[in-house]
């Protein structure tokens, strides 16, 4: 199925925009790594022995967040757990943008080593967080098995603080609006299903909008 969008007559291929569809599930991780390389993250980081327990990993990645506000640090970060291919446990990989913060402070409040490595130029970003045209470095997973990956992440595919996404100004903005501002479609509706193989022009448009308004009894 498509979409059309009634008053532009743009069409997208109709998407459920969930993790559980084999179509759409690599679609959206590989588009929340876009959306992490255009933010901009200034450091590339790795935390070492993440353990196999996500709930527990979230929270040491939460009280490292904590511990480094508590300090006074602007600390951003955009981040997913990894299984080492040495097959020596866990890691989370990341990127982040802010304030730096000593990689000595970082392994002492993570209780592990820490590997962080400045981000010197946006295209060498984009290499570590889509690590090629297919592959994510932060979700890099996604595309080889994306259910053991969710598995590995609580059911997601990657997990970012609330002020991480932004636009070049600096501005902090939800992942919905940047997808917009980076040509996810978010224009407001209304909108109409159609099949994928029909061809329709605007008046056929017209016609079912009229007729989908009907059934639902919002036309007189």
């Amino acid at each position: 199925m498509d979409v059309v969008h009634v008053e532009s007559m743009k069409r997208y291929p109709a998407a459920c925009n969930t993790y559980d569809c084999p179509r759409c599930g690599p679609d959206k991780a590989y588009f929340n790594g876009q959306l992490a390389a255009a933010s901009r993250p200034e450091r590339m980081l790795t935390l070492t022995g993440a353990g196999s327990d996500f709930q527990e990993t979230r929270e040491r990645v939460k009280t490292l967040l904590h511990r480094m506000r508590d300090r006074g640090r602007a600390f951003e970060f955009f981040w997913a757990v990894e299984e080492n291919p040495r097959g020596t446990g866990n890691h989370a990989h990341g990127v982040q943008h802010g304030d730096y913060c000593a990689q000595s402070v970082l392994q002492k409040v993570w209780g592990a080593i820490v590997y962080v490595e400045r981000i010197r130029v946006e295209v060498e970003a984009t290499r570590y967080v889509i690590k090629s045209a297919a592959s994510n470095y932060v979700t890099k997973g996604t595309t080889v098995d994306l259910d053991a990956h969710r598995a590995r992440n609580g059911g997601r595919a990657a997990h970012w603080t609330r002020g991480f996404m932004r636009l070049d100004t600096g501005e902090p903005q939800t992942a919905t609006a940047l997808r917009g501002v980076l040509g996810r479609s978010s224009m407001p509706g209304p909108w109409l299903m159609v099949p994928s193989h029909v061809s329709v022009s605007r008046e056929d448009v017209r016609r079912l909008l009229t007729a989908q308004l009907n059934h639902r009894g919002m036309v007189a």
